[in-house]
């Protein structure tokens, strides 16, 4: 066999080196990201914190929120005369999934009263 042979297979590799595509275009901002990162939208989602990032929050607190197991326990709606031996997972249910008079905000949302009956009459339909 010649010496003369090329080993690599065609089409031949390219590396930084000798890379033959065509520039990428940058873009261009208008203003430099520290500028913009001041305004909103980025400034609003940046600065206003999430239920969950306020919980873990070193100023918050919750004086109603169980510190350890015991309390979590205690506070959960099991009924040990009536539910007696249950599985773990049934017995730690807690107030907040079942019911909606625990006052605690769970989500960052409003709660909104349907309209009543009084307000649907008084509205004309065409």
């Amino acid at each position: 066999m010649p010496t003369t042979r090329d080993p690599f297979p065609y089409p031949r590799f390219e590396n930084e080196d000798t890379f033959q595509g065509r520039e990428i275009p940058k873009a261009t901002y208008k203003k430099p990201s520290y500028i913009a990162q001041q305004e909103d939208p980025w400034n609003r989602l940046n600065a206003t914190p999430t239920l969950s990032s306020a919980r873990r929050s070193y100023y918050y607190n919750d004086p109603e929120a169980p510190s350890n197991s015991l309390d979590y326990s205690l506070k959960s709606l099991y009924d040990h005369h009536n539910e007696l031996l249950k599985d773990r997972n049934k017995t730690l249910f807690q107030v907040e999934t079942f019911t909606d008079d625990h006052r605690r905000i769970l989500k960052n949302r409003v709660k909104t009263s349907p309209p009543n009956q009084a307000e649907k009459s008084s509205i004309r339909q065409w």
